[in-house]
């Protein structure tokens, strides 16, 4: 039988929020259809919480 201790838990908290943060990354890149060069680095930017987000057009 498999007993999980604390470090496991903690790791797949981990990858969990890391699998998130890829897919807002994937959203907010998506949003962002026919980008200007400006309106790109703001989405990308934004992706990272660095930046106002970026209104879908």
């Amino acid at each position: 039988m498999l007993t999980l201790q604390p470090s496991h838990g903690a790791e797949r908290a981990r990858q969990l929020r890391t699998e998130a943060q890829r897919e807002r990354e994937a959203r907010a890149v998506g949003r962002a259809a026919k980008p200007t060069g400006s309106r790109l680095l703001r989405t990308l930017l934004s992706a990272l919480h660095l930046a106002p987000p970026v209104q879908p057009a």
